[in-house]
Order: C-alpha cells, then structure tokens, then sequence
C-alpha cells in the first residue's frame, strides 16, 4: 500500500514536476484503476500544502512538485528533458526501456542518461555499455560521438 510519505520520497529526488500517470505507474505498474488511489492521496497532499499541482491552462496533463523545493522547473528548452523525468515500468526488459528512452527525444542520448534512467540516479555508463553495444550489433540502436570519440550518444536508426 502507497502511503504519503512514499509519494513525498518518490518526488523528493525529481528534478522536474511528474506526471499523475507515471507516479501511479511507478506505484500500480499499468494498473487503471491505481490513478485513482494515486489521485486520493496527491490532492490530500497538496490541501495540505505539500505539494504544488501543475497543469496545461486547460487544466489537462496534471503535474507534481514538492512545495518544499521552491518554485518548479520546467524547461522545454532542454532537450532531454522527457528523459530526465522518465520512469522506468518494471514490467519491461532492459532492452526495451533503452528503445522506450530513445524514442523520447529526436536527439541522440547521452551513454549516462541512458544509463540513469533505465537504472536508477546512481547508475554509471559501465553498467549500460553491454547492453547498449549489444543493441548496436543487432542493427537496433546507433551511435554517434565527437571526432576524437569522447561524447557518445546512442538513437534509433
């Protein structure tokens, strides 16, 4: 059972407001029904001041933020923004979160990103290197880096 300080943690090492979906997802897996349970203890939270709820003006694609971090961040300019606020469902193999991360941007991915996101914030670029290498033997993924091959950064071709 999810509980209010589970949703407090969870938000507590985000960088940018998370979407009501992906936080029930992180908790329910795909369950539809569990947005509502996840719905229940988000509005309590931000009554209660905990949270800051943002959305489009429509009132569309609910966003969460820890009122205790200040103002939220929402930079569209940041290409990489979709995967920096990724959740992996951990239903899905290694193989195809990297696909599912990769289709998020029309930029290549940095290796650590890739990395972070399919792992956990503490992950390192040798924890993904096999996987991503394996993909590219496969034909799944590219790669591209700088002329002297610092840099990398992977995409779907």
């Amino acid at each position: 059972m999810m509980s209010d300080s589970d949703i407090l943690t969870f938000l507590s090492d985000k960088e940018f407001p998370v979407k009501t979906v992906d936080i029930a997802k992180y908790f329910f897996g795909n369950s539809v029904s569990s947005t509502k349970n996840v719905n229940r203890v988000l509005y309590k939270l931000q009554k209660e001041g905990k949270l800051i709820k943002l959305s489009n003006s429509d009132g569309t694609n609910p966003r969460w933020w820890l009122s205790s971090k200040g103002e939220p961040k929402e930079d569209t300019s940041d290409p990489y923004l979709r995967v920096k606020s990724f959740i992996r469902d951990p239903k899905i193999s290694d193989e195809e979160t990297v696909l599912s991360i990769l289709r998020l941007t029309e930029e290549p991915v940095p290796t650590l990103l890739i990395s972070k996101a399919t792992f956990g914030k503490d992950a390192t670029t040798k924890l993904i290197n096999p996987l991503l290498y394996s993909m590219q033997k496969q034909g799944k993924i590219k790669k591209i880096s700088n002329e002297d091959g610092t840099q990398p950064r992977w995409y779907i071709p």
